[in-house]
């Protein structure tokens, strides 16, 4: 079974850095989506997925959502 896509939102689903650097996001690998198995919102960065210092947070890795088992 293939698990679900959500558009990456640590570069809002462009596949650009949002950092600046000309490499492709960081999260995404330059798609604009992530592949998730969950649906819980990450209670660290609150579905953001960046962490206070702009950089992906380090609980759900950019991604906004979080692994049921954790």
């Amino acid at each position: 079974m293939e698990e679900p896509m959500q558009k990456c939102l640590f570069c809002g689903g462009s596949g650009k850095n949002p950092l600046g650097a000309r490499i492709p996001c960081i999260v995404c690998g330059g798609k604009g989506f992530v592949h998730h198995d969950s649906d819980i919102v990450c209670h660290t960065c609150k579905g953001s997925g960046k962490s206070t210092d702009g950089l992906p947070c380090a609980r759900c890795l950019g991604k906004g959502f979080e692994n049921k088992s954790k």
